[in-house]
């Protein structure tokens, strides 16, 4: 091997020739690495912008123009990553200077990719956008100045859940806007409320089999820290019931949850209240 005839010459650690070696020995183990994702697809769709965190209780902070504007960073773009082998190359769907686009969810069919979109830090607030791929053509699907709607992802049954502060409400110990479940149709008609919770849900996500996982911060009749479980409904709101946590010490907070194809599993961050969103990664 290359790695024997190196050894046998006697060459100077210092020789180029080692670090060579090295580079083509890590380009091979990417590869491998790589090979199970890009069986799947060779495209990811993503966004760029500032590290939107905030803890979980305070998470809905610079979502809209009610308070907070302090922690809004202008500059954001939607980006598809094209992998080609070992490397992969970045088109650029939109770029936002001012603004921050947010959320990125590709349709079932993959021809349409929906997104949050915030033009402005005093002019605008986050409302659902969707984009045709093939054409590039961009529609607003929510309206309305005073609210933010992010989160979105696309249902079995074409409709969107997506998050909203549409229900008036803010958190019973802090300041901050109050985030529930809400549904509308893929135009952006006929606009519901799913969850009537007391304080946040957010991170919906639909699993194989259609149910929809998401966190929720269970402060009902309890101390405000700990209950941060996983719920899971039905699609049409039906069914809300816990999936995991709701009366456990720990982990105390369970964040991004994303469900494991074809199994009944998921993977998630476990976290803290009084922190940033991160944590440890987390098979339930």
């Amino acid at each position: 091997t290359d790695f024997e005839l190196l050894c046998q010459s006697e060459l100077s650690p210092n020789d180029h020739r080692w670090l060579d070696l090295y580079i083509r020995a890590c380009e091979k183990r990417r590869g491998i690495r790589l090979q199970p994702l890009l069986r799947k697809s060779r495209k990811i769709v993503f966004t760029k912008h500032y590290n939107i965190g905030g803890s979980h209780y305070a998470y809905t902070e610079a979502q809209s123009d009610a308070q907070d504007e302090r922690t809004f960073v202008p500059g954001s773009a939607l980006c598809v990553l094209e992998m080609d082998g070992n490397y992969g190359s970045v088109i650029t769907l939109i770029d936002d200077p001012d603004g921050v686009i947010r959320d990125p969810d590709v349709s079932f069919d993959g021809r349409r990719i929906l997104f949050a979109w915030k033009k402005s830090d005093r002019h605008d607030d986050y409302h659902l956008y969707e984009m045709e791929i093939e054409t590039g053509k961009v529609r607003q699907l929510t309206f309305g100045l005073g609210f933010a709607d992010y989160e979105g992802a696309y249902l079995p049954n074409d409709d969107i859940i997506f998050n909203s502060t549409r229900c008036v409400q803010i958190v019973d110990c802090w300041k901050t806007e109050v985030s529930n479940l809400y549904t509308c149709e893929r135009n952006g008609k006929y606009l519901r409320r799913l969850s009537f919770d007391q304080v946040h849900t957010n991170f919906p996500t639909v699993l194989d089999d259609g149910r929809v996982i998401y966190t929720r911060w269970d402060y009902n009749d309890r101390g405000q820290i700990y209950p941060q479980p996983l719920f899971q409904m039905n699609p049409d709101g039906t069914g809300q019931t816990e999936f995991y946590g709701n009366n456990s010490w720990f982990p105390t907070t369970i964040l991004h949850a994303r469900g494991i194809g074809g199994t009944q599993k998921v993977l998630a961050v476990i976290s803290g209240h009084h922190c940033h969103q991160r944590g440890k990664l987390a098979i339930i």
